[in-house]
């Protein structure tokens, strides 16, 4: 039975048409599963690399809501809101806010900076504010 057998996957791979079926057959399965393979590693790393950067994201997440627990734990402080106001810009009615610009770096040009400003041309206008009544 067995040389039955033999000689039959004699005929059909051993010689001609059939070893070179055979053979192609076996070459484009093995592309084929390579391919998948490399697919399935790039999906892997990508994925990874979302779970890294929402982690990031989640963790900053968690910073500002810890961040905005202590506003909510101030809230009955006045001083404390009176101070938040004051860094996002507000002032009283009565209150004058000045805004300073810095002045622009030296250059290793001598000095010119860019060339387009003078000393006295970069003290420009401070644009307007909205003052405390404006804001609500």
């Amino acid at each position: 039975m067995s040389s039955e057998t033999s000689s039959a996957f004699g005929r059909l791979f051993g010689t001609g048409l059939g070893a070179r079926l055979f053979a192609l057959i076996a070459l484009v399965g093995g592309l084929h599963a390579l391919l998948m393979l490399g697919l399935e590693v790039n999906r892997f790393l990508y994925t990874e690399s979302e779970i890294r950067r929402l982690q990031g994201e989640l963790s900053a997440l968690r910073q500002e809501a810890e961040e905005l627990r202590a506003v909510l734990r101030h809230r009955h402080d006045a001083t404390f809101r009176e101070q938040l106001a004051r860094q996002q810009g507000f002032v009283y009615p009565d209150e004058l806010r000045v805004v300073t610009r810095p002045q622009p770096r030296a250059q290793s040009d001598g000095g010119q900076g860019d060339g387009a400003r003078g000393g006295a041309e970069s003290a420009a206008t401070p644009d307007p504010l909205p003052s405390a009544d404006e804001a609500r």
